[in-house]
């Protein structure tokens, strides 16, 4: 300040006054962006496909994989879902640790998930809608092949519209087809 000069006292209230209420602005602009982020995660979960599938029905094959699984899927959610992969492997619901199919059940709790790839035309579920997807799995070779029901735990991993990818694990009691006679 130069000398005599005198200082305007309500020019320096008025900056003031403007620099307070110019943080302020940029505190609720901050508390706002925050918040609408939040509220759109969370909306996408609620509309994020979620799959969930009807009674499962199996049939013997012959080779490895040794059974195939027919699902007819439904998606649930509000998004449309792009399948990615089918993972399947068989469960020890049934056998008895201690019964006669004790060899089973160890050899059960030992085999490797069996994965099935979506290659080609991507499998796409829309919402609200059903699609079958069949998917191979192995019991080994010690479990009986005259049973009536299988458990298999069933790994979807599918994608949304966005490209968020979700990994949705399930577990069913599949009964198997029985052959027609000839």
């Amino acid at each position: 300040m130069e000398t005599g000069e005198i200082e305007n006292p309500k020019r320096n209230r008025r900056a003031d006054i403007a620099i307070v209420i110019s943080v302020l602005a940029l505190i609720v602009g901050g508390i706002s962006l925050w918040d609408s982020h939040k509220a759109t995660r969370r909306d996408n979960e609620r509309a994020r496909p979620i799959l969930a599938p009807g009674v499962p029905r199996a049939s013997w094959g012959a080779g490895e994989p040794n059974a195939s699984l027919l699902l007819n899927v439904r998606n649930t959610g509000d998004l449309t879902a792009t399948m990615i992969e089918v993972s399947t492997r068989p469960l020890t619901l049934g056998f008895d640790e201690n019964g006669p199919d004790k060899i089973c059940y160890a050899d059960i709790l030992k085999a490797k998930p069996l994965v099935t790839r979506i290659e080609g035309t991507p499998e796409i579920i829309l919402h609200s809608h059903n699609h079958p997807i069949v998917a191979s799995f192995s019991l080994p070779a010690s479990c009986p092949t005259n049973r009536n029901t299988v458990g298999v735990e069933v790994i979807f991993t599918y994608k949304d519209v966005v490209n968020n990818v979700y990994s949705q694990p399930e577990d069913l009691l599949a009964d198997f087809v029985k052959e027609p006679t000839k």
